[in-house]
């Protein structure tokens, strides 16, 4: 992998650790526009998708993932890790499954539903979806796009987020 697209994943992997825990994406503060419905709209421009396209951002995800699911299979098959340790490890890559599967599902209304290639983010406290900016431009769209995200994961409408790729 040459140095420029290793730079790229690297970045791209350190946005979307931030993406997850927090909610947002990148380190400065994005524009937003306030809507009528109980939402916030941020445009991320793609100089802070950090010059990936939206399969890029899935690949570098998927990455990430399968790293820390390596990480955690480790300590399951660790023989010397004690047996909470281990307990928690399981607990911790089962969460990732089922936020992974529900991710991949709400990815798969919102494309049955017409919004194109899509991108769904899952934490403990919110929904993050990264939608092509053509997709969300009118309100019925993201009402749509919010409703499938609170039908899918059981989370209320004022936890969903969406971000406007511009690529």
């Amino acid at each position: 992998m040459g140095r420029d697209k290793a730079a790229r994943v690297m970045s791209c992997t350190a946005l979307l650790t931030l993406l997850a825990a927090s909610g947002y994406l990148g380190a400065r503060p994005a524009q937003t526009a306030t809507v009528s419905v109980p939402m916030t709209v941020e445009t991320v421009s793609a100089q802070a998708l950090a010059a990936a396209s939206l399969e890029e951002t899935k690949q570098a995800l998927a990455a990430s993932r399968e790293e820390a699911l390596a990480l955690l299979e480790s300590v399951i098959g660790d023989p010397d890790a004690d047996e909470e340790a281990k307990e928690k490890a399981f607990s911790e890559k089962t969460a990732i499954a089922v936020r992974m599967e529900k991710e991949a599902a709400l990815a798969a209304v919102l494309s049955q539903m017409g919004f194109g290639e899509t991108a769904a983010v899952l934490s403990e406290e919110a929904v993050t979806l990264i939608v092509p900016w053509q997709a969300a431009e009118n309100e019925q769209n993201r009402v749509r796009m919010i409703d499938a995200a609170t039908a899918q994961t059981g989370m209320p409408a004022a936890c969903v987020k969406i971000i406007l790729s511009k690529k």
